[in-house]
């Protein structure tokens, strides 16, 4: 396996992937609008970051630092900052409505059983955010052509 781990972790994400998955998710929100459906987008929570997350991030990131074994830490914490504004701006250029699960599910190892997946209070966790966003009427779901 070592042959084919690069031989340095980068810092900061190729920029193409960010753009090419905006314009993805851009092109299916504006397929659910066509089709009058309701969108709900989400960011995607990680248990390590920023100063919630304790002192040991490469503990908390460890998961996700081995599948993606061409960033460093700061890489990371780059690349899911970059994925998650992508997702925010999609949601205030299309009016789909927005759960900022990135803002929401506090980091650390309460709602996570490993860097990136959620164990039963985290899913509860989002369970109860989204349902609050379906649970409320939104002038932003007009115009993805919701209707009710």
């Amino acid at each position: 396996m070592a042959r084919w781990a690069p031989q340095r972790r980068f810092d900061r994400l190729d920029e193409r992937g960010v753009v090419e998955f905006e314009s993805n998710l851009t092109a299916i929100v504006e397929a659910c609008a066509r089709r009058s459906r309701r969108v709900v987008l989400c960011t995607m929570p990680r248990s390590f970051g920023g100063d919630a997350a304790g002192a040991d991030q490469h503990t908390l990131a460890g998961t996700a630092l081995a599948n993606n074994p061409s960033l460093s830490l700061v890489g990371l914490n780059d690349a899911y900052d970059r994925y998650n504004e992508a997702i925010r701006r999609t949601a205030r250029r299309s009016g789909a409505s927005l759960v900022d699960l990135a803002a929401s599910i506090p980091r650390g190892e309460a709602f996570f059983v490993d860097a990136t997946h959620l164990n039963d209070a985290g899913h509860a966790r989002v369970a109860q955010l989204i349902g609050e966003q379906l649970s409320k009427p939104s002038e932003n779901d007009t115009l993805v052509g919701a209707t009710r």
